[in-house]
């Protein structure tokens, strides 16, 4: 098959991965695992034949590389059904890493976009009736993209943009992470894009990168826990937001470092085919813990992108996926020759600092976009755009 149709089969798959990003979100069940699965592959396939085997930037080859050592070590450790069902669907979640390479070019990303917000709305009416609240912001949160480069859309995506937040903030308001992803796109696409607001980026850059490590370090040594104080606060308040500003991760962080103490798996994780043992889920007979009599009890994955990878890849790992934000970020910021790669990278650094909080490791369409600007960051051809050069390819995007 030759390279424009496997580009094409990008470019189409968009509107697909956009409903499979609801399934789990729909008032019906919608295709199967393995369905799912099959599609996941072959999209995580597309990517890696449009991946210029020529561009190889070194911080998502040392990540790809840790996959593909886990991934191999992973697969001695399964012993049953349960084993291998962790272990294929943790995989598969992590392949959407391929993006980063497949978008090195800008026109398969803009090509692949465009097919996505021409398609985007037509799909939400049919299924907008059928999701729940959580599935309504995840469905809309391509449009925050858009709203990084706000004073740059025309009247029609601009209102396309205020339409999507606020049906996200009226209909979508049971997700949380969603809804600070979008809040955040567009109070940086409306301040930022301001050429006098630009050398922000950089103290932002540096916000978002400290202050996870700093938190999690006074809440390990007991001094204050962000999450706690948080849900004092909601406390005090209405019950609407009590339940957003509930803690929901203290507990999280406890089980995860404490199944890597028992299994000494702290520097190295336990692989993709192991996850956590949670009490907790077991109380509540929460369907995503393993129910085989080998591992009962424990669930393969979590909500926080960075405890999924401290849990499958330890220590090692989170240096890695750290440092291959860091340098995404920096490059975006310090090696741009346009204003809106900047904006890119301080966003990255941002959802480095959410995967601290909640942004999980699936196939979903919130996952495509995060390594999609991961790699623009990385993308030479991106960074070297005038402002000119960007403006065409998102009119392009978009018209």
């Amino acid at each position: 098959m030759s390279r424009i149709n496997w580009s094409n089969l990008l470019k189409y798959s968009m509107p697909i991965l956009c409903v499979c990003s609801v399934t789990n979100h729909l008032y019906f069940g919608l295709g199967s695992t393995t369905l799912w699965w099959f599609i996941h592959l072959l999209i995580a396939a597309t990517m890696f034949v449009l991946w210029d085997k020529k561009y190889r930037p070194l911080p998502i080859v040392v990540w790809i590389s840790l996959l593909a050592v886990s991934g191999i070590a992973g697969a001695f450790l399964c012993r049953d059904y349960w084993d291998w069902r962790q272990f294929i669907g943790n995989l598969i979640c992590y392949s959407i890493c391929l993006t980063a390479f497949a978008v090195s070019e800008p026109d398969v990303l803009r090509n692949s976009l465009h097919a996505l917000y021409k398609n985007i709305w037509i799909l939400f009416v049919v299924l907008f009736f059928f999701m729940t609240s959580d599935g309504i912001a995840k469905f809309l949160l391509p449009f925050s993209f858009l709203a990084l480069f706000y004073s740059s859309l025309n009247t029609k995506y601009k209102l396309f943009v205020w339409l999507a937040l606020g049906i996200t903030l009226f209909w979508g308001n049971d997700s949380r992470s969603d809804i600070m992803r979008f809040t955040f796109c567009m109070i940086v696409g409306l301040i930022c894009n301001n050429e006098n607001m630009q050398r922000y980026l950089e103290k932002w850059y540096w916000v978002f990168f400290v202050l996870p490590f700093a938190l999690f370090t006074l809440a390990a040594n007991g001094t204050f826990n962000i999450f706690e104080y948080i849900n004092d606060i909601g406390e005090k308040e209405e019950t609407m937001q009590n339940m957003v500003l509930s803690d929901t991760r203290t507990l999280l962080y406890d089980e995860v470092i404490s199944t890597a103490i028992d299994r000494n798996t702290i520097l190295w994780g336990g692989t993709p085919a192991r996850g956590y043992y949670s009490e907790w889920m077991i109380r509540n007979n929460d369907q995503s813990v393993v129910t085989g009599d080998e591992h009962f009890g424990e669930r393969g994955t979590t909500e926080s992108s960075v405890l999924n990878v401290f849990m499958h890849f330890g220590i090692l790992g989170i240096i890695i996926y750290m440092l291959l934000f860091l340098i995404a970020s920096y490059l975006a910021i310090y090696k741009s020759n346009n204003r809106f790669i900047p904006i890119v990278g301080v966003y990255v650094a941002f959802r480095f600092m959410m995967g601290w909080i909640e942004d999980p490791t699936r196939f979903d369409m919130n996952m495509f976009l995060l390594w999609a600007m991961i790699g623009m960051c990385y993308s030479p051809l991106f960074r070297e755009m005038t402002d000119a050069d960007f403006d065409d390819w998102l009119s392009a995007v978009i018209e």
